[in-house]
């Protein structure tokens, strides 16, 4: 028989470490942790102990949690009215999936996850910034009494020429640019994976100019030493001030990879760009293309009709 009160440290402790050399960030492995302890506390308080956890055990944990209100469990923040979000949901289907998976691998028993099925996430209509909201966003900035116009325009511009994800950009060191190429290295995304990204002129421009105004940095500092938190708020304000719906730092990769297929690029070297295993989200990014341009062919033809 097995728990998952996770107090047979040793097997946590041995998937842990396997984790861990893998690449798996520890502040995933925490999140993770606290998935694990949690099903196996539900799984006591449903079926007492010792269980045996079986296929029909996780469904019928996900009918639970869906009953549930999203932030139940933290500290300082009330519970929502809504229900738990499809995203974490999914984060506990992956944290599942995981451990019984390495579980499977080692022969210690099969993995009741096998035949169960990841939540489906909404598909949301994809929300882009438009050039005009960009141009007054950035005027704003610059506008500001505030030593960091030219750092937040810089990152703001870099967002929109790249695709990167927030965690990646501000994790960028002075080593990870290659001006002369108009290059960045980043090994910091989803995965550790390392890829290439490539970034336009205007931002060759400004990222000369800042950090040309940073004669001290080491090859190994970050060139933004700001936070995730910091950026966001920063970015949200300057919205909100010059009249911009804020819809997140998300939204300007949004940005990007719309107007780089508007452009004409590939589906394909935006996938590499954006640093995706699959097609799948590309695929999104696409059917917005596609919208957009029926939406214009409408509009050519609807007087006609």
């Amino acid at each position: 028989m097995e728990t998952l009160r996770l107090d047979s440290k040793n097997m946590w402790h041995e998937y842990e470490k396997s984790k861990l050399a893998e690449g798996i960030k520890p502040k995933t492995l925490k999140d993770y942790k606290s998935i694990l302890v949690a099903f196996g506390q539900w799984m006591a308080r449903t079926y007492g102990t010792p269980f045996r956890v079986q296929p029909e055990h996780i469904e019928r944990y996900f009918v639970y949690l869906r009953s549930l209100p999203a932030n139940r469990n933290h500290p300082y923040t009330p519970p929502k009215k809504t229900p738990i979000s499809a995203y974490r949901l999914r984060n506990i289907y992956i944290a599942l999936r995981s451990y019984y998976s390495w579980m499977e691998e080692r022969g210690i028993r099969e993995s009741p996850m096998r035949h169960i099925r990841s939540p489906k996430l909404p598909q949301n209509v994809i929300e882009i910034y438009t050039k005009e909201e960009i141009a007054r966003v950035i005027e704003y900035i610059n506008s500001r009494q505030s030593p960091n116009n030219l750092r937040d325009t810089t990152i703001i511009q870099l967002f929109l020429a790249t695709g990167l994800r927030a965690s990646e950009l501000l994790q960028i060191t002075h080593r990870d640019v290659n001006l002369s190429e108009r290059r960045i290295r980043v090994s910091r995304g989803k995965g550790s994976k390392q890829r290439i990204v490539p970034f336009n002129g205007a931002s060759l421009q400004l990222l000369t100019q800042y950090l040309a105004e940073l004669p001290n940095i080491r090859p190994q500092d970050r060139i933004f030493p700001i936070s995730h938190d910091r950026c966001r708020d920063m970015f949200t304000r300057a919205c909100k001030t010059c009249g911009v719906k804020p819809r997140g730092l998300h939204a300007l990769r949004h940005t990007f990879a719309c107007r780089f297929l508007l452009a004409g690029g590939s589906p394909l070297d935006l996938k590499y760009i954006l640093g995706h295993s699959s097609l799948a989200m590309v695929d999104r990014y696409s059917q917005w293309v596609r919208q957009q341009t029926a939406l214009q062919s409408y509009e050519l033809v609807a007087d006609r009709l």
